[in-house]
């Protein structure tokens, strides 16, 4: 009877031995109970929910079918999904301080290996991902709290050896031979992409929107003696240096880099908004390789063209703009500078120049109905009182037992082709008690000579010339008026 009736439901004839019932059902689930084999199933008659005991037939561990299995779960050839978690319930793999154990043999909590075996048309997201994931807040948050779509933390609590270490960490490989990457020009390949989008009714009234932070949680007493940065861009041995560091697209950002770091001094001079090198021994080193052609460095290039429409008023074009403001303390052993240039040299070269400034105007036919100047400087006194021993509009000073016996402290050249009607312009719409003066205000340090000039018979010095008394040696053309005068010299003083 017992095998005709297995035969009939399409049951394998169960044993008797060993003891224990294999099925059950009712609105209680039996717990630590005696007598169900191992692997039973009951059926909860009240929630509708299946389990199985994971226990002993001495003591039985019924869960829910699906949950606390020991052994694995393997799915295959499924065609859709093959878990499917639709309205409730979430998905979590250990708890805290008691995480799935990794091994050398099985690395991985979650290890998803796909491939894109067709080609695939973009659906309802525009995309296909390895792992996908969409957190949509359909509720007002009031209360302090992260939201995050995908959150990953690596929580160190041992010492780590060689390796990256990381939180989340984008690889993208391109291994085939003769790969290629098409499509439009807006075709992008990155390891990390990140975008935020938002309609025209967004509001952000308080906080920052980014679209990279990076926050430093390093204690202020932490003992960094390797390199710490924000962030780090760098080349693998071998590989292809990266043309581009940092690209801003044209109209990408009204300020491309906002630097409101660093503002603490100190001693050491440590303390940069941005750096490339460091003093004395820190400096960047530049390698020239030698032979044939020309090897040109700039680490620093602003190139602008500029086009459009004249602007309806006077506006001002800067490449670089400087401000420095100091109005609030008295601080007598500050010195201000908005820059500090210096060239060390210690063997051959060309040309040495700390600046080198030039205006070119084309062959077209130019106006620039203002001025032109190299350089253009202005030292204002203001209207208040400022006491000075040492004002300067320009200040040379030339240092140095090795400096040459034809050193000129300001030189002014006119090239040929080119005509000049002043090399050096003196005005005073105030009052300039000296239009030259030669020494300190004492008298003291004046040079040996007020001019050089050539000898006679090149301008501006002319043939010898007969004045009232002492017959002078020769003269010095110069313009009174506009007109052409004359001051003589003579061979000795009396």
């Amino acid at each position: 009877m017992k095998s005709r009736i297995a035969s009939l439901l399409r049951f394998q004839e169960p044993k008797t031995e060993p003891r224990g019932l294999l099925f059950g059902s009712g609105a209680t689930v039996p717990s630590s109970a005696d007598g169900w084999q191992a692997s039973a199933i009951f059926q909860d008659t009240t929630n509708g929910i299946l389990y199985v005991n994971e226990g002993s037939i001495t003591s039985s561990d019924f869960n829910p079918v699906g949950t606390n299995l020991t052994t694995g779960l393997i799915i295959t050839g499924v065609a859709t999904r093959a878990i499917d978690i639709v309205t409730s319930g979430v998905f979590r793999m250990g708890v805290q301080e008691t995480g799935i154990p990794l091994t050398t043999t099985y690395p991985f909590a979650i290890e998803v290996q796909c491939e894109a075996n067709s080609d695939i048309t973009a659906g309802a997201t525009g995309s296909s991902a390895g792992i996908y994931s969409r957190y949509a807040i359909e509720f007002d948050q009031t209360q302090q709290c992260n939201h995050i779509a995908m959150f990953g933390k690596l929580r160190v609590k041992k010492d780590l050896a060689d390796g990256n270490h990381v939180a989340i960490y984008g690889y993208v490989e391109i291994s085939a031979s003769g790969t290629v990457i098409g499509g439009t020009s807006s075709t992008t390949t990155a390891a990390g992409l990140f975008a935020i989008e938002a309609d025209t009714n967004f509001e952000l009234t308080t906080g920052h929107l980014n679209g990279i932070l990076i926050d430093s949680s390093v204690h202020a007493s932490a003992t960094i003696t390797g390199t710490m940065a924000g962030m780090r861009l760098k080349v693998s041995s071998g590989k292809k240096v990266w043309p581009t560091g940092i690209q801003f697209e044209a109209g990408s950002a009204t300020s491309c880099i906002d630097i409101a770091c660093a503002t603490t001094p100190n001693s050491t001079r440590t303390n940069h908004g941005f750096i490339m090198g460091g003093r004395s021994t820190d400096e960047l080193t530049v390698t020239f390789a030698g032979g044939a052609g020309a090897e040109n460095y700039e680490p620093v290039a602003l190139n602008f063209n500029l086009v459009g429409t004249n602007p309806a008023s006077t506006s001002t074009i800067n490449i670089i703009q400087q401000g420095l403001y100091h109005d609030t303390n008295d601080m007598a052993n500050l010195r201000l500078k908005c820059a500090d240039w210096w060239v060390t040299v210690d063997k051959d070269c060309k040309d040495v120049y700390c600046i080198q400034n030039e205006i070119n105007f084309g062959s077209g036919t130019n106006t620039a109905s203002g001025e032109v100047s190299v350089l253009g400087l202005v030292l204002d006194g203001g209207a208040g009182t400022l006491t000075c021993p040492y004002y300067h509009g320009v200040n040379i000073t030339l240092r140095g037992a090795g400096t040459p016996a034809n050193a000129t402290g300001l030189f002014i050249r006119v090239e040929s082709g080119a005509t000049v009607a002043n090399g050096i312009e003196l005005r005073a719409e105030g009052t300039m008690t000296a239009g030259i003066r030669c020494g300190n205000i004492s008298g003291g340090e004046s040079p040996t000579n007020l001019l050089a000039v050539p000898t006679a018979g090149t301008a501006p010095t002319v043939a010898a010339a007969t004045g009232a008394g002492t017959a002078a040696e020769g003269s010095i053309a110069i313009l009174v008026g506009g007109s052409t005068k004359y001051l003589q010299y003579f061979a000795a003083t009396s």
